[in-house]
């Protein structure tokens, strides 16, 4: 108890006079816009920072396998949602077969499409490829088959694919994806 009466803690403006009051608001009056300086300084380093950072492949790869002594089934996958909405406009994945080392391509397209005509797919400028609608569930309508060489080879070097269907007023509706790390997500389902 003595050790804190030594010791009296007296308020601020006792101990700094009517200039220690000048000097103190001064101070602290400057705090807050040094902060405000500071935090938006940070707000901008770090916006820096994500704008630097690589966007993230746009070919998912995955593998999985019904048990531990099965051999995975491995695939690789592009989706394009609306992003207000979430809904889906186009999906397309290759897979290997357990089986096969032949890759089949799958590509799913909302309903409401018009299905005599079908799904293309066109990489860059080359001619389209057409594909049958296999068939339609709540979720879309689903087309696939082995994909050829000549197809596989084009989206390996290639930069874009548009997936090509038509709505229900016969309104050609091209989805685009890209091409860009294709090549190197399809080598690790391989």
């Amino acid at each position: 108890m003595n050790q804190l009466k030594k010791h009296r803690i007296r308020p601020l403006p006792a101990l700094l006079g009517v200039f220690g009051i000048a000097f103190a608001v001064g101070i602290l009056g400057g705090f807050p816009s040094s902060a405000y300086a500071q935090a938006k300084g940070k707000a901008a380093g770090e916006q820096q920072q994500q704008q630097q950072k690589p966007a993230p492949p746009a070919w998912i790869s995955r593998c999985a396998s019904t048990s531990r002594k099965t051999v995975p089934q491995c695939a690789i996958e592009q989706t394009a949602v609306l992003t207000k909405t979430g809904q889906l406009m186009a999906s397309v994945s290759v897979r290997i077969p357990a089986n096969s080392t032949k890759p089949v391509l799958m590509i799913h397209v909302p309903v409401g499409l018009y299905l005599p005509a079908g799904i293309s797919l066109q990489v860059d400028d080359l001619p389209q490829t057409h594909f049958t609608v296999q068939t339609c569930d709540l979720k879309g309508c689903y087309a696939g088959e082995q994909l050829s060489d000549q197809l596989l080879n084009a989206m390996k070097s290639g930069t874009k694919l548009l997936v090509i269907f038509q709505n229900l007023q016969k309104k050609s509706i091209s989805v685009p994806l890209t091409l860009g790390d294709f090549d190197e997500a399809y080598k690790r389902i391989q």
